[in-house]
């Protein structure tokens, strides 16, 4: 790591654009889950890393599957990344279930990396603990710094895919990882700030620039807090009583 400088972690959420990946039995796709997940992490990662996605929307990163896989190798080369964390959902037969992370080899930072997150997913998300698992991946195997790759579930058990759809319990895997992050890193993640108490209304949870926010629904339409999105940015809010006008800065 450069001294006087965050650390710098490359989030890869695996496939995307014409390479949905795994798709479950309800058609969920494997490329949303990863991006939505990927997005929150790095959100949660904000206050202790400088943070890059190898991708941050529906799109491939090469015309086939090596020079995709290549890409996501040269964005985290290029960068000088730190460390590189690949996210993935698993798929087999239709009874399979659990998470598991996966290193290059045993011993070194990258399987100390990977316990760690592991043990961060299966505490916060209850799933049947699959461990820590060494494969060569080309990610984990081309990557110059300690690189993992996350399988959160599987996309082809129902039950799971169920899960891994809902925004709700993505945060929670989010958090789980970067959770995983801060505390092999020796580093504490921030509370998050409150929510603002809301009744009597139905509420939806709504992405950020990568943070979940609750907002709520009134007559068919979503409504947040301004605190909430300008945290989501790294904003501030101030409020000027003589022009009656709120600004973000």
């Amino acid at each position: 790591m450069r001294r006087g400088f965050k650390m710098r972690i490359v989030i890869d959420p695996g496939h995307g654009g014409r390479d949905p990946g795994a798709v479950g039995p309800a058609g969920i796709r494997e490329k949303d889950v990863t991006l939505a997940v990927a997005k929150l992490l790095a959100g949660y990662l904000k206050p202790i890393a400088e943070t890059k996605l190898t991708r941050d929307s529906d799109r491939a990163l090469g015309s086939d599957v090596n020079s995709d896989l290549r890409a996501r190798v040269e964005a985290a080369e290029t960068w000088r990344a730190d460390y590189f964390i690949s996210i993935h959902c698993n798929a087999a037969a239709a009874g399979a279930r659990g998470v598991e992370t996966y290193a290059y080899k045993p011993g070194g930072e990258g399987e100390r990396l990977a316990r760690a997150i592991q043990k961060g997913l299966v505490e916060a998300t209850g799933l049947p603990n699959r461990g820590v698992k060494f494969a060569n991946y080309y990610v984990l195997r081309k990557t110059s710094m300690p690189a993992v790759l996350v399988e959160m579930g599987f996309i082809s058990n129902p039950q799971e895919e169920k899960l891994l759809r809902d925004a709700t319990w993505q945060d929670k895997a989010a958090k789980a990882i970067a959770t995983g992050i801060a505390n092999y890193l020796g580093k504490k993640l921030p509370a998050p700030t409150p929510a603002a108490p809301v009744t009597g209304y139905p509420t939806v949870p709504v992405n950020v620039h990568g943070k979940l926010i609750t907002g709520i629904i009134i007559e068919n339409r979503t409504f947040v807090w301004i605190n909430d999105i300008a945290s989501a940015y790294g904003d501030k809010t101030r409020w000027e009583p003589k022009e009656r006008k709120v600004y973000v800065e």
